[in-house]
């Protein structure tokens, strides 16, 4: 499991592309240590606390889903 943290000073900053670049740049580690991701298994949540909308994701051509929540480690993580 993967899990990609940004902490910006300017959260203006943040494109559409920073999420999707992050991934590209993970595509690539992957791809060399010959590991494979299971999209099927994998789901987008942002957690801010200044709610704005974020574009879909898509790593091998798939697109990533959106869930206002997600278990990591056993914990329970949600966008409030």
């Amino acid at each position: 499991m993967t899990m990609l943290m940004t902490k910006l000073l300017f959260p203006l900053i943040l494109t559409a592309s920073l999420p999707q670049n992050h991934l590209n740049l993970m595509k690539h580690w992957y791809t060399k240590w010959r590991l494979k991701v299971n999209q099927s298994k994998s789901v987008h949540t942002t957690l801010t606390l200044r709610p704005a909308p974020c574009p879909p994701v898509t790593i091998y051509n798939t697109q990533i889903p959106i869930l206002p929540s997600v278990k990591y480690l056993g914990l329970t993580q949600d966008i409030r």
